[in-house]
């Protein structure tokens, strides 16, 4: 993530000077492209899993709600318990 903001840093930099300059575009090395789509590539892949680990958890959290509402409408009897037969 170090890396990510350091070239963030960087292009900005680039693109300000360019732009005071008035000049429309910029030169970039091909390494650092690379950089930057590996770096891209990562961010990705995080907010990917973050949003299956999200999906998960909403779902875990819909199935304990179920859960609980199954329970709460179980009949108890006047001792706590569950009544005979049932």
């Amino acid at each position: 993530m170090k890396d990510l903001k350091i070239t963030i840093t960087a292009l900005r930099g680039m693109a300000s000077v360019a732009e005071s300059q008035n000049i429309d575009s910029v030169s970039l090395p091909t390494s650092l492209v690379e950089s930057i789509a590996d770096q891209m590539e990562t961010l990705i892949t995080i907010i990917e899993e973050n949003e299956y680990e999200v999906d998960r958890f909403k779902d875990y959290l819909a199935e304990t709600k179920e859960k609980a509402k199954l329970e709460k409408e179980k009949p108890i009897n006047a001792h706590g318990g569950n009544p005979r037969g049932g």
